[in-house]
């Protein structure tokens, strides 16, 4: 397939995994690594120009991402200048995906967003964009079409009410004086519980 020559940004929902208010933190799990749309109960199909495909991101597509610490800044819905964070540190190593560090800022926006996130109201929702042609995989001969993405531009993060994607649900509330477990948590592999605590455990040096 040749390259295109203009790439479109495209959103695609997830999941929080955790949540830690005195650190104004949520770790999210950004973008599921080999898992089709197709597992998504209402939302099997994604639309790229003008088609509709099952999707699936390879893993390490997002390899090298964590050289945009900090530079990568989170959203509400998708609209740009609704700015309520940052990424402070990507982690495109887990083996269910691309994890993300998120700082919220200290504005009436982000005390809603870390509050609705607590809640399980929003989820992250990453924008991302296919810049070569030769950075995915096209089949329009099965039915339905697939797309398979190798590679591709993390533009932004965003909390939106549409989840696209399945995950794992919020893990844990981190309050300022203890650790409260939430109920009916759902986890997609037990690896995935483990590279959060990994997760934590560098949170302090990544935020000092």
């Amino acid at each position: 397939m040749s390259d295109d020559p203009r790439p479109i940004v495209e959103m695609r929902s997830s999941a929080v995994t955790d949540i830690s208010f005195p650190d104004r933190v949520i770790t999210v799990l950004a973008a599921p690594y080999e898992r089709s749309t197709l597992e998504h109960p209402t939302l099997p199909l994604t639309m790229y120009r003008g088609r509709l495909y099952a999707e699936t991101i390879a893993r390490g597509a997002f390899n090298g991402v964590e050289s945009r610490n900090g530079k990568v800044m989170a959203n509400r819905e998708h609209v740009k200048g609704t700015t309520v964070g940052k990424v402070v540190a990507f982690h495109p190593d887990a083996r269910e995906g691309l994890i993300a560090d998120v700082k919220i800022a200290k504005t009436l926006a982000g005390d809603e967003t870390l509050e609705l996130a607590d809640e399980g109201m929003i989820f992250p929702s990453i924008g991302f964009a296919v810049v070569k042609g030769s950075d995915q995989e096209l089949d329009h001969r099965s039915t339905p079409n697939r797309r398979y993405i190798k590679r591709a531009f993390v533009d932004h993060l965003g909390f939106t009410e549409d989840p696209a994607y399945i995950g794992a649900d919020v893990l844990s509330v981190r309050s300022a004086d203890q650790s409260i477990e939430v109920e009916q948590i759902q986890v997609s592999t037990p690896r995935l519980d483990e590279w959060v605590q990994y997760v934590q455990s560098r949170r302090a040096g990544v935020l000092a």
